[in-house]
């Protein structure tokens, strides 16, 4: 039984000689090529962060011409001035509307853009509309 014992310890530290340069930490790693990935990262890092500024520039512009971009509900992305719109227009309980989702806020050249599709208790249909917002009132 102790011959065995020894094989077994004996395999185990042959297994790890034979493997060890698959696990051993290697330090011989070219130096161009890791100052050549670093410029590509760096490289791709200004142009996001040129892009991010440029992005940043253009909200900047559209909110000096058309207001602060509205809040927007979470899951219809119905922004808050619209909802406020269809309140004032659809007053009465007998209208109600319902089934309301738009599409996200885009800047357009008379104010903040969105299509929406919603359905008004008492009428038949779903309905289409786009409406432009700007200083946070609908202009449609």
């Amino acid at each position: 039984m102790k011959i065995i014992k020894y094989i077994l310890i004996v395999g185990i530290l042959l297994a790890l000689y034979i493997t060890e340069p698959m696990w051993r930490v290697q330090k011989n790693i070219n130096d161009v090529e890791v100052s050549s990935i670093d410029k590509e990262i760096s490289e791709q890092k200004k142009q996001r962060n040129d892009l991010i500024a440029a992005e940043a520039e253009k909200v900047r512009i559209y909110e000096e011409e058309f207001g602060k971009r509205p809040s927007v509900a979470y899951k219809s992305r119905v922004p808050k001035p619209l909802q406020d719109h269809w309140d004032n227009i659809y007053n009465d309980t007998d209208y109600l509307i319902y089934e309301d989702i738009c599409t996200p806020l885009k800047a357009s050249n008379k104010g903040w853009k969105t299509t929406c599709q919603y359905k008004v208790r008492g009428s038949s249909g779903l309905k289409f509309d786009t409406y432009i917002i700007k200083n946070g009132v609908v202009v449609r």
